[in-house]
């Protein structure tokens, strides 16, 4: 049964170490420490938020490792969009680097660096590396360093996105498959996944996914 509590420091026998002077730090000694801080996680989760107009999700995947985000930084410093950057550095490329988790890799030891995810970035959505390629070219040059275009022209992975090019593999299939295209225009509509499928195939992945969507559907809406 409790018999009294400890209230003040004299019940512990605190007493001051008579060899440690007090410390009494200057306001500008202070203001100069904090200056010299590098960003915390607190303050770059908001700018991450309310600058870049991230998620707090996303914020806080990235702040949660600060070789990640000074990577995430520099990527965008490339030019490239904040959530298209996210995307890329919080998903294929952090899977990546999972893989190398047991070796004890960071971002910040990778090969390719920043500048060279952003020409990979910036090739997909000018259409010259179609999006799942580009994971291959990711998973190439992630140890190497190599530049990614260079590994595109290697292993002939451009993607495709001549028009006429693509309406002809799109009539090859059209004229491999009639039972599917029948049962497409009679109502199967999930068929036409498998009729882009067979598109994709055929040009080894290489083709503009919406150019063949465009006229794989242009072509089987046209019953004549």
């Amino acid at each position: 049964m409790s018999q009294r509590s400890k209230e003040e420091a004299n019940d512990y026998r605190y007493f001051p170490e008579p060899d440690l002077p007090p410390l009494r730090p200057s306001e500008e000694w202070v203001a100069q420490i904090r200056a010299g801080l590098p960003e915390l996680p607190a303050a770059r989760r908001a700018r991450y938020e309310d600058g870049l107009g991230l998620s707090a999700y996303d914020a806080g995947v990235l702040t949660a490792d600060l070789a990640l985000a000074d990577y995430f930084d520099a990527v965008v410093a490339e030019g490239i969009a904040a959530k298209t950057a996210t995307n890329w550095v919080t998903g294929e490329f952090s899977r990546l680097l999972n893989q190398h988790a047991a070796a004890g890799l960071r971002a910040s030891a990778v090969a390719l660096r920043p500048k060279g995810l952003a020409e990979l970035i910036s090739g997909v959505e000018a259409g010259k590396v179609s999006a799942a390629n580009a994971k291959t070219v990711l998973a190439e040059v992630f140890e190497s360093g190599e530049s990614p275009k260079a590994v595109v022209d290697r292993l002939g992975l451009q993607q495709v996105g001549d028009a006429a090019s693509i309406g002809a593999e799109v009539e090859a299939v059209i004229a491999e498959f009639p039972t599917q295209v029948a049962d497409y225009r009679a109502g199967k509509s999930a068929l036409f996944a498998f009729l882009v499928g067979q598109v994709m195939k055929r040009t080894a992945g290489r083709a503009d996914a919406r150019l063949v969507n465009d006229e794989l559907r242009r072509r089987l809406d046209d019953s004549t």
